[in-house]
């Protein structure tokens, strides 16, 4: 079975999720680069609340 990783970067500034918060390009930038060093071959970024 093959399994994928995948990293959370929420970018809007009301998101529920603290940890994964980055509110600024600079801050989604650098989770992304870190999740990427994490071993993540996805990455789901929250652009928008529901």
């Amino acid at each position: 079975m093959n399994m994928a990783l995948m990293g959370l970067v929420n970018v809007k500034p009301d998101s529920f999720v603290g940890d994964v918060r980055s509110p600024t390009v600079g801050s989604a930038v650098a989770r992304c680069l870190r999740v990427v060093v994490d071993g993540v071959s996805i990455i789901d970024i929250g652009g928008e609340s529901t």
